[in-house]
Protein backbone atom coordinates (compact mmCIF):
# COMPACT_ATOMS: atom_id res chain seq x y z
CA UNK A 1 0.00 0.00 0.00
CA UNK A 2 2.79 2.56 1.23
CA UNK A 3 4.51 1.78 -2.77
CA UNK A 4 0.97 2.80 -3.95
CA UNK A 5 1.42 6.12 -2.63
CA UNK A 6 4.15 7.74 -5.07
CA UNK A 7 2.11 6.07 -8.02
CA UNK A 8 -0.84 7.94 -6.58
CA UNK A 9 0.51 11.18 -5.98
CA UNK A 10 2.34 11.12 -9.48
CA UNK A 11 -1.20 10.15 -10.71
CA UNK A 12 -2.79 13.20 -8.55
CA UNK A 13 -0.22 15.61 -10.25
CA UNK A 14 -0.77 14.47 -13.59
CA UNK A 15 -4.67 15.08 -13.36
CA UNK A 16 -3.84 18.30 -12.12
CA UNK A 17 -1.72 19.03 -14.59
CA UNK A 18 -4.04 17.52 -17.88
CA UNK A 19 -6.56 20.42 -16.76
CA UNK A 20 -3.70 23.08 -17.63
CA UNK A 21 -2.97 24.28 -21.26
CA UNK A 22 0.29 23.90 -22.40
CA UNK A 23 1.64 27.38 -22.00
CA UNK A 24 -0.20 26.86 -18.38
CA UNK A 25 1.83 24.46 -17.34
CA UNK A 26 4.95 25.59 -18.91
CA UNK A 27 4.36 29.33 -17.02
CA UNK A 28 3.85 27.18 -14.42
CA UNK A 29 7.10 25.18 -13.92
CA UNK A 30 9.34 28.06 -14.69
CA UNK A 31 7.26 30.46 -12.08
CA UNK A 32 7.26 27.95 -9.34
CA UNK A 33 11.10 27.32 -10.59
CA UNK A 34 11.87 31.16 -10.08
CA UNK A 35 9.92 31.60 -7.35
CA UNK A 36 11.59 28.77 -5.23
CA UNK A 37 15.38 30.23 -6.37
CA UNK A 38 14.10 33.59 -5.07
CA UNK A 39 12.58 33.08 -2.09
CA UNK A 40 15.48 30.57 -1.31
CA UNK A 41 17.85 33.88 -2.48
CA UNK A 42 15.59 35.70 -0.04
CA UNK A 43 15.48 33.67 2.98
CA UNK A 44 19.32 33.05 2.53
CA UNK A 45 20.15 36.85 2.65
CA UNK A 46 17.57 37.66 5.64
CA UNK A 47 18.73 35.08 7.93
CA UNK A 48 22.62 35.47 6.54
CA UNK A 49 21.67 38.91 7.22
CA UNK A 50 20.31 38.37 10.92
CA UNK A 51 23.02 36.14 11.89
CA UNK A 52 25.23 38.37 10.58
CA UNK A 53 24.02 41.35 12.44
CA UNK A 54 23.87 39.29 16.13
CA UNK A 55 27.49 38.40 15.03
CA UNK A 56 28.90 41.78 13.98
CA UNK A 57 26.73 43.28 17.51
CA UNK A 58 28.73 40.58 19.51
CA UNK A 59 32.02 41.02 17.82
CA UNK A 60 31.41 45.51 18.27
CA UNK A 61 30.17 44.26 21.68
CA UNK A 62 33.94 42.58 22.85
CA UNK A 63 35.78 45.26 21.29
CA UNK A 64 34.29 47.76 23.21
CA UNK A 65 34.40 45.71 26.46
CA UNK A 66 38.02 45.03 25.36
CA UNK A 67 38.85 48.60 25.14
CA UNK A 68 37.19 49.13 28.50
CA UNK A 69 39.18 46.41 29.82
CA UNK A 70 42.18 47.99 28.12
CA UNK A 71 41.81 51.10 29.68
CA UNK A 72 40.93 49.51 33.31
CA UNK A 73 44.77 47.05 32.45
CA UNK A 74 46.46 50.52 31.43
CA UNK A 75 44.74 52.64 34.48
CA UNK A 76 45.88 49.94 37.01
CA UNK A 77 49.24 49.06 35.49
CA UNK A 78 50.48 53.14 35.58
CA UNK A 79 48.86 53.87 38.61
CA UNK A 80 51.26 50.51 40.28
CA UNK A 81 54.33 52.01 38.31
CA UNK A 82 53.99 55.66 39.73
CA UNK A 83 53.69 54.42 42.97
CA UNK A 84 56.50 52.70 43.21
CA UNK A 85 58.43 55.76 41.39
CA UNK A 86 57.56 57.68 44.58
CA UNK A 87 59.96 55.94 46.91
CA UNK A 88 63.21 57.54 44.24
CA UNK A 89 61.38 60.68 44.57
CA UNK A 90 61.28 61.83 47.98
CA UNK A 91 64.46 64.14 47.95
CA UNK A 92 62.97 65.46 44.48
CA UNK A 93 60.41 67.63 46.02
CA UNK A 94 59.02 68.99 42.54
CA UNK A 95 59.68 65.89 40.64
CA UNK A 96 57.27 63.75 43.52
CA UNK A 97 54.50 66.42 43.41
CA UNK A 98 54.29 65.86 39.77
CA UNK A 99 54.50 61.86 40.41
CA UNK A 100 52.02 62.44 43.04
CA UNK A 101 49.62 64.54 40.10
CA UNK A 102 50.14 61.71 37.50
CA UNK A 103 49.16 58.85 40.06
CA UNK A 104 46.09 60.71 41.13
CA UNK A 105 45.27 61.26 37.42
CA UNK A 106 46.15 57.38 36.59
CA UNK A 107 44.08 56.66 39.71
CA UNK A 108 41.46 58.83 38.62
CA UNK A 109 41.60 57.88 34.64
CA UNK A 110 41.29 53.96 35.99
CA UNK A 111 37.68 54.49 37.98
CA UNK A 112 36.62 56.11 35.43
CA UNK A 113 37.41 53.05 32.78
CA UNK A 114 35.88 50.68 35.53
CA UNK A 115 33.14 52.35 36.27
CA UNK A 116 32.42 52.50 32.67
CA UNK A 117 33.30 48.89 32.59
CA UNK A 118 30.37 48.54 35.30
CA UNK A 119 28.07 50.58 33.59
CA UNK A 120 28.74 48.47 30.26
CA UNK A 121 27.42 45.48 32.03
CA UNK A 122 24.51 46.55 34.26
CA UNK A 123 22.62 45.75 30.91
CA UNK A 124 23.87 41.91 30.76
CA UNK A 125 22.01 39.15 32.32
CA UNK A 126 22.23 35.27 32.32
CA UNK A 127 19.74 35.20 29.40
CA UNK A 128 23.20 35.95 27.61
CA UNK A 129 24.26 32.49 27.51
CA UNK A 130 27.13 33.00 25.05
CA UNK A 131 28.61 35.45 27.90
CA UNK A 132 28.24 33.13 30.65
CA UNK A 133 31.99 32.93 31.48
CA UNK A 134 32.62 36.53 30.48
CA UNK A 135 29.75 37.41 33.14
CA UNK A 136 31.56 34.83 35.94
CA UNK A 137 34.95 36.42 35.55
CA UNK A 138 33.23 40.02 35.78
CA UNK A 139 31.72 39.23 39.04
CA UNK A 140 34.89 37.90 40.05
CA UNK A 141 36.47 40.79 39.16
CA UNK A 142 33.88 43.21 41.15
CA UNK A 143 34.96 41.36 44.20
CA UNK A 144 38.41 41.96 43.75
CA UNK A 145 37.90 45.30 42.62
CA UNK A 146 36.49 46.03 46.22
CA UNK A 147 38.49 43.92 48.12
CA UNK A 148 41.59 44.98 46.65
CA UNK A 149 41.87 47.93 44.31
CA UNK A 150 39.62 50.49 46.20
CA UNK A 151 41.40 49.63 49.40
CA UNK A 152 44.43 49.73 47.44
CA UNK A 153 43.51 53.27 46.04
CA UNK A 154 42.53 54.75 49.18
CA UNK A 155 45.27 53.70 51.24
CA UNK A 156 47.91 55.09 48.78
CA UNK A 157 45.54 58.26 48.59
CA UNK A 158 46.29 58.13 52.25
CA UNK A 159 49.73 57.94 52.36
CA UNK A 160 50.05 60.65 49.65
CA UNK A 161 48.10 63.23 51.81
CA UNK A 162 50.95 62.46 54.92
CA UNK A 163 53.68 62.75 52.81
CA UNK A 164 51.89 65.88 51.38
CA UNK A 165 52.22 67.27 54.55
CA UNK A 166 55.71 66.64 55.18
CA UNK A 167 58.21 69.61 55.04
CA UNK A 168 60.21 67.80 51.58
CA UNK A 169 62.28 70.91 50.72
CA UNK A 170 64.55 70.85 54.07
CA UNK A 171 66.73 67.73 54.47
CA UNK A 172 67.27 68.57 58.38
CA UNK A 173 63.73 68.64 59.05
CA UNK A 174 64.33 64.42 58.72
CA UNK A 175 60.93 64.77 56.68
CA UNK A 176 62.22 63.00 53.60
CA UNK A 177 63.53 59.78 55.57
CA UNK A 178 60.20 59.77 56.95
CA UNK A 179 58.63 59.87 53.21
CA UNK A 180 60.68 57.47 52.20
CA UNK A 181 60.14 55.23 54.74
CA UNK A 182 56.21 55.22 54.44
CA UNK A 183 56.66 54.71 50.87
CA UNK A 184 59.07 51.72 51.20
CA UNK A 185 56.48 50.37 54.13
CA UNK A 186 53.67 50.65 51.44
CA UNK A 187 55.49 48.52 49.07
CA UNK A 188 55.32 45.80 51.28
CA UNK A 189 51.11 46.84 52.20
CA UNK A 190 48.92 43.58 51.44
CA UNK A 191 46.43 45.95 49.77
CA UNK A 192 49.24 46.05 47.05
CA UNK A 193 49.14 42.31 46.08
CA UNK A 194 45.79 42.48 46.29
CA UNK A 195 46.19 45.14 42.81
CA UNK A 196 47.51 42.93 41.43
CA UNK A 197 45.41 40.02 41.89
CA UNK A 198 42.87 42.17 40.82
CA UNK A 199 44.97 42.48 37.23
CA UNK A 200 44.95 39.12 37.01
CA UNK A 201 41.20 38.74 36.87
CA UNK A 202 41.00 41.88 34.55
CA UNK A 203 43.46 40.33 32.18
CA UNK A 204 41.16 36.90 32.51
CA UNK A 205 38.48 39.05 31.49
CA UNK A 206 40.73 40.50 28.68
CA UNK A 207 41.47 37.18 27.61
CA UNK A 208 37.33 35.71 28.16
CA UNK A 209 36.63 38.62 26.00
CA UNK A 210 39.34 38.08 22.84
CA UNK A 211 38.14 34.85 22.84
CA UNK A 212 35.04 36.04 22.55
CA UNK A 213 35.71 38.06 19.19
CA UNK A 214 37.81 35.73 18.13
CA UNK A 215 34.52 33.46 18.29
CA UNK A 216 32.25 36.26 16.79
CA UNK A 217 34.78 37.23 14.10
CA UNK A 218 33.92 32.74 13.37
CA UNK A 219 30.48 33.59 13.22
CA UNK A 220 30.59 36.38 11.05
CA UNK A 221 32.53 33.92 8.78
CA UNK A 222 30.31 31.17 9.32
CA UNK A 223 27.53 33.24 8.87
CA UNK A 224 28.87 34.33 5.57
CA UNK A 225 29.34 30.44 5.08
CA UNK A 226 25.76 29.48 5.95
CA UNK A 227 24.40 32.72 3.88
CA UNK A 228 26.21 31.28 0.76
CA UNK A 229 25.04 27.79 1.39
CA UNK A 230 21.45 28.19 2.04
CA UNK A 231 21.15 30.55 -1.31
CA UNK A 232 23.04 28.13 -3.38
CA UNK A 233 21.07 25.25 -1.54
CA UNK A 234 17.87 26.79 -2.17
CA UNK A 235 19.30 26.86 -5.91
CA UNK A 236 20.05 23.23 -5.97
CA UNK A 237 16.42 22.71 -4.77
CA UNK A 238 14.73 24.94 -7.20
CA UNK A 239 16.69 23.35 -10.17
CA UNK A 240 15.50 20.02 -8.61
CA UNK A 241 12.14 21.36 -8.35
CA UNK A 242 12.46 22.14 -11.77
CA UNK A 243 13.95 19.69 -13.16
CA UNK A 244 11.19 17.59 -11.19
CA UNK A 245 8.52 20.26 -13.19
CA UNK A 246 10.09 19.90 -16.23
CA UNK A 247 10.11 15.86 -16.40
CA UNK A 248 6.24 15.97 -14.86
CA UNK A 249 5.24 18.80 -17.40
CA UNK A 250 7.15 17.36 -20.36
CA UNK A 251 5.75 13.71 -19.14
CA UNK A 252 1.91 15.13 -19.45
CA UNK A 253 2.64 16.27 -22.58
CA UNK A 254 4.99 14.09 -24.40
CA UNK A 255 2.76 10.80 -23.29
CA UNK A 256 -0.06 11.82 -24.71
CA UNK A 257 1.33 13.31 -27.96
CA UNK A 258 3.45 9.92 -28.47
CA UNK A 259 -0.27 8.58 -28.00
CA UNK A 260 -1.79 10.23 -30.95
CA UNK A 261 1.13 9.76 -32.89
CA UNK A 262 1.23 6.10 -32.17
CA UNK A 263 -2.49 6.07 -33.22
CA UNK A 264 -1.96 8.29 -36.49
CA UNK A 265 1.48 5.89 -37.68
CA UNK A 266 -0.93 2.62 -36.96
CA UNK A 267 -3.95 4.70 -38.96
CA UNK A 268 -1.75 5.72 -41.74
CA UNK A 269 0.50 2.46 -42.40
CA UNK A 270 -1.86 -0.38 -40.97
CA UNK A 271 -5.06 1.20 -42.53
CA UNK A 272 -6.69 0.22 -38.78
CA UNK A 273 -9.27 2.59 -38.85
CA UNK A 274 -11.23 1.59 -35.84
CA UNK A 275 -8.66 2.84 -33.07
CA UNK A 276 -8.92 5.87 -31.34
CA UNK A 277 -6.94 8.02 -29.31
CA UNK A 278 -7.12 8.43 -25.85
CA UNK A 279 -8.36 11.74 -24.47
CA UNK A 280 -6.16 12.40 -21.62
CA UNK A 281 -5.90 16.11 -20.90
CA UNK A 282 -8.06 19.02 -22.02
CA UNK A 283 -5.28 20.96 -23.56
CA UNK A 284 -4.28 21.29 -26.92
CA UNK A 285 -3.04 17.80 -27.05
CA UNK A 286 -6.29 16.92 -26.15
CA UNK A 287 -8.03 18.97 -28.56
CA UNK A 288 -5.53 17.30 -30.78
CA UNK A 289 -6.87 13.88 -30.05
CA UNK A 290 -10.53 15.20 -30.80
CA UNK A 291 -9.40 16.13 -34.12
CA UNK A 292 -7.64 12.98 -34.68
CA UNK A 293 -10.72 10.63 -33.81
CA UNK A 294 -13.01 12.90 -35.55
CA UNK A 295 -10.48 12.37 -38.78
CA UNK A 296 -10.48 8.72 -37.87
CA UNK A 297 -14.17 8.72 -38.01
CA UNK A 298 -14.68 10.69 -40.85
CA UNK A 299 -11.28 8.83 -43.54
CA UNK A 300 -13.64 5.64 -42.06
CA UNK A 301 -17.16 6.46 -42.86
CA UNK A 302 -15.98 7.41 -46.57
CA UNK A 303 -13.62 4.72 -46.97
CA UNK A 304 -17.11 2.93 -45.92
CA UNK A 305 -18.99 4.79 -48.26
CA UNK A 306 -16.81 4.46 -51.31
CA UNK A 307 -16.92 0.65 -50.58
CA UNK A 308 -20.64 0.96 -50.37
CA UNK A 309 -20.18 2.90 -54.13
CA UNK A 310 -17.55 0.35 -54.93
CA UNK A 311 -19.97 -2.81 -54.23
CA UNK A 312 -22.76 -0.93 -55.52
CA UNK A 313 -20.40 0.26 -59.04
CA UNK A 314 -19.27 -3.73 -58.71
CA UNK A 315 -22.94 -4.97 -58.86
CA UNK A 316 -23.72 -2.56 -61.54
CA UNK A 317 -20.82 -3.31 -63.42
CA UNK A 318 -21.72 -7.69 -63.30
CA UNK A 319 -25.21 -6.44 -63.84
CA UNK A 320 -23.95 -4.84 -67.07
CA UNK A 321 -21.68 -7.63 -67.78
CA UNK A 322 -24.68 -10.16 -67.44
CA UNK A 323 -27.07 -8.06 -69.77
CA UNK A 324 -24.29 -7.52 -71.90
CA UNK A 325 -23.94 -11.75 -72.19
CA UNK A 326 -27.10 -11.79 -72.53
CA UNK A 327 -27.17 -9.25 -75.39
CA UNK A 328 -24.81 -11.37 -76.87
CA UNK A 329 -26.91 -14.38 -76.20
CA UNK A 330 -29.77 -12.87 -77.54
CA UNK A 331 -28.19 -11.51 -80.47
CA UNK A 332 -26.80 -15.15 -80.93
CA UNK A 333 -29.65 -16.83 -80.58
CA UNK A 334 -31.36 -14.41 -83.08
CA UNK A 335 -29.05 -14.65 -85.58
CA UNK A 336 -29.00 -17.98 -84.64
CA UNK A 337 -32.84 -18.27 -84.58
CA UNK A 338 -33.08 -16.50 -88.02
CA UNK A 339 -30.21 -18.83 -89.84
CA UNK A 340 -31.79 -22.13 -88.34
CA UNK A 341 -35.11 -21.39 -88.98
CA UNK A 342 -34.95 -21.67 -92.84
CA UNK A 343 -31.94 -24.00 -92.46
CA UNK A 344 -33.94 -26.61 -90.11
CA UNK A 345 -36.65 -26.46 -92.22
CA UNK A 346 -34.69 -26.96 -95.34
CA UNK A 347 -32.80 -29.97 -93.66
CA UNK A 348 -35.84 -31.76 -91.83
CA UNK A 349 -38.01 -32.98 -94.93
CA UNK A 350 -34.63 -34.50 -96.52
CA UNK A 351 -33.62 -35.60 -92.79
CA UNK A 352 -37.13 -37.27 -92.91
CA UNK A 353 -36.91 -39.05 -95.49
CA UNK A 354 -33.41 -40.63 -94.37
CA UNK A 355 -34.96 -41.80 -91.34
CA UNK A 356 -37.52 -43.43 -92.79
CA UNK A 357 -35.66 -45.23 -95.37
CA UNK A 358 -33.13 -46.45 -92.82
CA UNK A 359 -35.94 -47.35 -90.50
CA UNK A 360 -37.38 -48.91 -93.97
CA UNK A 361 -33.39 -50.79 -95.25
CA UNK A 362 -33.44 -52.09 -91.55
CA UNK A 363 -37.11 -53.80 -92.13
CA UNK A 364 -35.88 -55.13 -95.87
CA UNK A 365 -32.62 -56.20 -94.61
CA UNK A 366 -34.73 -58.12 -91.68
CA UNK A 367 -37.38 -59.56 -94.05
CA UNK A 368 -34.36 -60.88 -96.65
CA UNK A 369 -32.10 -62.33 -94.01
CA UNK A 370 -35.67 -64.24 -92.97
CA UNK A 371 -36.24 -64.76 -96.46
CA UNK A 372 -32.60 -66.30 -96.77
CA UNK A 373 -33.06 -68.54 -94.01
CA UNK A 374 -35.97 -70.39 -95.24
CA UNK A 375 -34.55 -70.89 -98.43
CA UNK A 376 -31.04 -71.51 -96.82
CA UNK A 377 -31.60 -75.47 -97.70
CA UNK A 378 -31.67 -74.69 -101.42
CA UNK A 379 -29.04 -72.26 -101.92
CA UNK A 380 -25.23 -73.01 -102.11
CA UNK A 381 -23.58 -72.94 -98.43
CA UNK A 382 -20.88 -70.98 -99.44
CA UNK A 383 -23.65 -68.43 -101.49
CA UNK A 384 -25.59 -68.06 -98.35
CA UNK A 385 -22.35 -67.73 -96.31
CA UNK A 386 -21.14 -64.73 -98.48
CA UNK A 387 -24.96 -63.04 -98.60
CA UNK A 388 -25.49 -63.69 -95.13
CA UNK A 389 -21.87 -61.41 -94.62
CA UNK A 390 -23.38 -58.75 -97.19
CA UNK A 391 -26.78 -58.58 -95.58
CA UNK A 392 -25.10 -58.32 -92.12
CA UNK A 393 -23.00 -55.58 -93.39
CA UNK A 394 -25.53 -53.96 -94.97
CA UNK A 395 -27.44 -54.24 -91.60
CA UNK A 396 -25.34 -52.32 -90.10
CA UNK A 397 -24.51 -49.57 -92.06
CA UNK A 398 -28.43 -48.89 -92.14
CA UNK A 399 -28.40 -48.87 -87.99
CA UNK A 400 -25.44 -46.23 -87.93
CA UNK A 401 -27.50 -44.58 -90.87
CA UNK A 402 -30.39 -44.82 -88.67
CA UNK A 403 -29.06 -43.68 -85.80
CA UNK A 404 -26.97 -40.59 -86.72
CA UNK A 405 -30.15 -39.84 -88.40
CA UNK A 406 -32.48 -39.43 -85.15
CA UNK A 407 -29.18 -37.66 -83.87
CA UNK A 408 -29.62 -35.24 -86.89
CA UNK A 409 -32.99 -34.94 -86.26
CA UNK A 410 -32.63 -34.12 -82.01
CA UNK A 411 -30.18 -31.59 -83.29
CA UNK A 412 -32.66 -30.15 -85.93
CA UNK A 413 -35.16 -30.18 -82.97
CA UNK A 414 -33.04 -28.40 -80.59
CA UNK A 415 -32.58 -25.75 -83.47
CA UNK A 416 -36.09 -25.03 -83.97
CA UNK A 417 -36.64 -24.82 -80.19
CA UNK A 418 -33.96 -22.24 -79.40
CA UNK A 419 -34.95 -20.09 -82.47
CA UNK A 420 -38.78 -20.10 -81.68
CA UNK A 421 -40.15 -17.18 -81.24
CA UNK A 422 -43.70 -17.94 -80.20
CA UNK A 423 -45.13 -16.81 -77.00
CA UNK A 424 -45.18 -19.51 -74.16
CA UNK A 425 -48.66 -20.57 -72.56
CA UNK A 426 -48.57 -19.83 -68.95
CA UNK A 427 -50.60 -21.17 -66.38
CA UNK A 428 -51.03 -21.77 -62.53
CA UNK A 429 -49.16 -25.35 -62.04
CA UNK A 430 -47.90 -27.83 -59.42
CA UNK A 431 -44.53 -26.88 -59.21
CA UNK A 432 -44.05 -30.69 -57.36
CA UNK A 433 -46.12 -32.73 -59.70
CA UNK A 434 -43.68 -30.74 -62.78
CA UNK A 435 -40.89 -31.63 -61.28
CA UNK A 436 -41.76 -35.51 -60.27
CA UNK A 437 -43.00 -36.49 -63.81
CA UNK A 438 -39.65 -34.92 -65.23
CA UNK A 439 -37.52 -36.91 -62.67
CA UNK A 440 -39.44 -40.15 -63.53
CA UNK A 441 -39.11 -39.30 -67.50
CA UNK A 442 -35.66 -38.64 -67.34
CA UNK A 443 -35.25 -41.75 -65.33
CA UNK A 444 -37.41 -44.18 -67.78
CA UNK A 445 -35.47 -42.82 -70.34
CA UNK A 446 -32.26 -44.01 -70.18
CA UNK A 447 -33.51 -47.23 -68.60
CA UNK A 448 -34.65 -47.69 -72.01
CA UNK A 449 -31.24 -47.47 -72.96
CA UNK A 450 -29.45 -48.91 -70.54
CA UNK A 451 -31.48 -51.61 -68.72
CA UNK A 452 -29.44 -52.41 -66.22
CA UNK A 453 -29.40 -48.84 -64.67
CA UNK A 454 -30.87 -48.65 -61.27
CA UNK A 455 -31.18 -45.29 -59.04
CA UNK A 456 -31.89 -44.62 -55.61
CA UNK A 457 -34.57 -41.65 -54.84
CA UNK A 458 -34.37 -39.51 -52.37
CA UNK A 459 -37.40 -37.26 -52.93
CA UNK A 460 -38.79 -34.20 -50.33
CA UNK A 461 -41.11 -32.53 -51.80
CA UNK A 462 -43.04 -29.85 -49.79
CA UNK A 463 -46.49 -29.38 -49.68
CA UNK A 464 -47.01 -25.87 -48.44
CA UNK A 465 -45.82 -24.35 -51.99
CA UNK A 466 -49.50 -24.43 -53.65
CA UNK A 467 -49.00 -23.29 -57.27
CA UNK A 468 -47.26 -20.87 -58.87
CA UNK A 469 -47.69 -19.02 -62.42
CA UNK A 470 -45.25 -20.40 -64.91
CA UNK A 471 -44.94 -22.14 -68.38
CA UNK A 472 -45.40 -25.66 -67.85
CA UNK A 473 -43.95 -26.51 -71.31
CA UNK A 474 -40.59 -24.66 -71.08
CA UNK A 475 -40.02 -25.41 -67.30
CA UNK A 476 -40.86 -29.51 -68.12
CA UNK A 477 -37.98 -29.19 -70.69
CA UNK A 478 -35.54 -27.55 -68.14
CA UNK A 479 -36.28 -30.23 -65.51
CA UNK A 480 -35.65 -33.00 -67.72
CA UNK A 481 -32.86 -31.32 -69.17
CA UNK A 482 -31.25 -31.68 -65.67
CA UNK A 483 -32.71 -34.56 -64.60
CA UNK A 484 -31.26 -36.16 -67.73
CA UNK A 485 -27.58 -34.66 -67.36
CA UNK A 486 -27.89 -36.20 -63.66
CA UNK A 487 -28.57 -39.74 -64.88
CA UNK A 488 -25.79 -39.71 -67.14
CA UNK A 489 -23.41 -38.22 -64.62
CA UNK A 490 -24.21 -41.48 -62.01
CA UNK A 491 -24.25 -43.35 -65.11
CA UNK A 492 -20.97 -42.56 -65.87
CA UNK A 493 -19.45 -43.07 -62.04
CA UNK A 494 -21.54 -46.02 -61.72
CA UNK A 495 -19.53 -47.57 -64.63
CA UNK A 496 -16.54 -46.25 -63.58
CA UNK A 497 -16.58 -47.54 -59.81
CA UNK A 498 -18.63 -50.98 -60.24
CA UNK A 499 -21.09 -52.40 -58.06
CA UNK A 500 -19.57 -50.73 -54.82
CA UNK A 501 -20.86 -47.47 -56.00
CA UNK A 502 -24.80 -46.88 -54.70
CA UNK A 503 -26.55 -44.17 -57.05
CA UNK A 504 -28.30 -41.95 -55.60
CA UNK A 505 -30.48 -38.59 -57.02
CA UNK A 506 -31.92 -36.48 -54.37
CA UNK A 507 -34.54 -33.87 -55.15
CA UNK A 508 -35.74 -31.07 -52.77
CA UNK A 509 -38.75 -28.34 -53.09
CA UNK A 510 -38.91 -25.44 -50.53
CA UNK A 511 -41.28 -22.58 -49.82
CA UNK A 512 -39.45 -19.55 -49.64
CA UNK A 513 -42.47 -16.76 -48.73
CA UNK A 514 -42.32 -14.89 -52.59
CA UNK A 515 -40.28 -17.35 -54.11
CA UNK A 516 -39.52 -21.44 -54.72
CA UNK A 517 -36.45 -23.53 -54.35
CA UNK A 518 -35.73 -26.24 -55.92
CA UNK A 519 -32.74 -28.49 -55.80
CA UNK A 520 -31.56 -31.64 -58.04
CA UNK A 521 -28.04 -33.54 -56.71
CA UNK A 522 -26.70 -36.36 -57.90
CA UNK A 523 -23.99 -38.11 -56.69
CA UNK A 524 -22.42 -39.04 -60.27
CA UNK A 525 -19.02 -37.83 -61.64
CA UNK A 526 -18.76 -34.23 -60.95
CA UNK A 527 -17.02 -31.37 -62.97
CA UNK A 528 -14.22 -29.04 -61.96
CA UNK A 529 -14.53 -25.29 -61.52
CA UNK A 530 -13.21 -24.23 -65.07
CA UNK A 531 -16.07 -26.44 -66.56
CA UNK A 532 -18.45 -25.19 -63.72
CA UNK A 533 -17.92 -21.48 -65.38
CA UNK A 534 -18.60 -22.42 -68.99
CA UNK A 535 -21.57 -25.10 -67.85
CA UNK A 536 -24.44 -22.39 -69.17
CA UNK A 537 -22.40 -21.28 -72.25
CA UNK A 538 -24.00 -22.07 -75.76
CA UNK A 539 -22.80 -25.70 -77.28
CA UNK A 540 -20.86 -26.35 -74.45
CA UNK A 541 -20.72 -30.00 -73.74
CA UNK A 542 -19.18 -32.59 -71.54
CA UNK A 543 -20.08 -35.46 -73.24
CA UNK A 544 -18.54 -37.37 -75.66
CA UNK A 545 -18.83 -36.33 -79.32
CA UNK A 546 -22.34 -37.65 -80.93
CA UNK A 547 -24.16 -37.56 -77.50
CA UNK A 548 -24.88 -34.17 -76.67
CA UNK A 549 -25.52 -30.52 -78.83
CA UNK A 550 -24.20 -28.07 -75.86
CA UNK A 551 -27.83 -26.42 -76.11
CA UNK A 552 -29.57 -27.87 -73.44
CA UNK A 553 -28.40 -25.92 -70.38
CA UNK A 554 -27.89 -22.89 -72.54
CA UNK A 555 -32.04 -23.08 -72.89
CA UNK A 556 -32.53 -23.95 -69.29
CA UNK A 557 -30.56 -20.94 -68.27
CA UNK A 558 -32.60 -18.53 -70.57
CA UNK A 559 -35.84 -19.84 -69.62
CA UNK A 560 -35.24 -19.71 -65.98
CA UNK A 561 -33.52 -16.85 -65.67
CA UNK A 562 -34.95 -14.24 -68.79
CA UNK A 563 -38.06 -16.01 -69.23
CA UNK A 564 -39.47 -16.45 -65.64
CA UNK A 565 -37.12 -13.78 -64.04
CA UNK A 566 -35.48 -16.08 -62.00
CA UNK A 567 -31.92 -17.77 -61.01
CA UNK A 568 -30.13 -21.34 -61.59
CA UNK A 569 -27.01 -22.44 -59.88
CA UNK A 570 -24.57 -25.56 -59.45
CA UNK A 571 -22.38 -26.03 -57.22
CA UNK A 572 -20.26 -29.68 -57.76
CA UNK A 573 -17.03 -31.22 -56.75
CA UNK A 574 -15.12 -33.36 -59.27
CA UNK A 575 -16.04 -37.30 -58.41
CA UNK A 576 -18.25 -36.72 -55.38
CA UNK A 577 -21.59 -34.36 -56.57
CA UNK A 578 -23.21 -32.05 -58.90
CA UNK A 579 -26.49 -29.77 -57.64
CA UNK A 580 -28.56 -27.73 -59.13
CA UNK A 581 -30.11 -25.11 -57.07
CA UNK A 582 -33.54 -22.94 -58.67
CA UNK A 583 -35.06 -20.34 -57.36
CA UNK A 584 -38.58 -19.38 -58.93
CA UNK A 585 -40.56 -15.97 -58.16
CA UNK A 586 -44.28 -16.96 -57.33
Amino acid sequence: MLDSLPHQHSSLQLGILNRLKVGQRVSLGFTMALGIAFTGAVTGIVIGEHYERRSRDALEYSMAQSKLVFRAKAGIHDASIHQRELAYLVDKPEALTNSIAGFRKKAQSFEQAFANLQAAYENVDDKHQHMSAELEVYRLLVDEYTSFAQPYFRNVEQLLQQIESLDLASDESGDQEIAQTLLLEAGTDPSLMGVHKFASVLQDLADVIDAEMVAATNALTTTATLRRNIILTSLMIAVAIAGALVFTISRSIVRPLQSVEKVAKEVTEQDRFDLQASVTTTDEVGTLAIALNQLILRVKSLLKEKEVRAQELEQANQKLVSTQKQMIVQEKLASLGSLTAGIAHEIKNPLNFVNNFAELSVDLTDELTEELKARQAQLDPEFVEEITDIIDTLNTNVGKIAHHGKRADRIVGNMLMHSRSGKSEWAEIDINDLVAEAINLAYHGIRAKQSAFNLAFDNDYDDSIGTIRACPQDLNRVFLNIANNACYAIYQRQIAEGSNFMPLLKVRTRDQVNQVEIRIRDNGTGMTPEVRDQIFDQFFTTKPTGEGTGLGLSLSYGIIVEQHQGNINVESELGIYTEFIITLPK
